[in-house]
């Protein structure tokens, strides 16, 4: 859009994802590499950490610029975390892998036939077969 001169809603948080599965913390902390991964969801002010298994983080960057002082476990800080956490599910509950295809586009993939085999929102075979879907023969083995 921004390259076509349109307007752009803005998100007011930013996110970063890091993968630590290579690094000697994921070893210190027993954590297998598939959750080896955390994610900051930051506001302007307050910068907040999920990392996969572990309780969460919070930092108030405008009395702690420097990341010193973790406030994930203060009571009186639980709002904020919850803020944030919902803007993190937010985020990830978005198509990341859609950005360069505008909604257009993608009504006319969709319009495309369906690649076979794949078959959603469908229970089961029975389901499928009763709404005109056929089975492919090699399933039939």
């Amino acid at each position: 859009p921004l390259l076509h001169g349109q307007d752009v809603k803005w998100r007011d948080y930013c996110v970063s994802e890091y993968d630590y599965s290579t690094r000697d913390a994921r070893q210190e902390v027993n954590v297998d590499q598939s959750d080896a991964r955390l994610v900051m969801v930051f506001d302007g002010r307050w910068k907040y950490v999920h990392v996969e298994l572990m309780r969460p983080m919070l930092f108030d960057l405008e009395t702690d610029p420097d990341e010193l002082h973790d406030l994930g476990e203060s009571a009186e800080h639980q709002d904020q975390i919850e803020r944030l956490r919902d803007l993190h599910f937010e985020w990830a509950r978005q198509h990341h892998s859609r950005i360069t295809r505008s909604p257009q586009i993608i009504e006319k993939m969709a319009a495309g036939k369906e690649p076979p085999g794949i078959y959603i929102a469908y229970w089961d075979r029975a389901d499928a077969e009763a709404n005109g879907l056929v089975t492919p023969p090699h399933l039939d083995k």
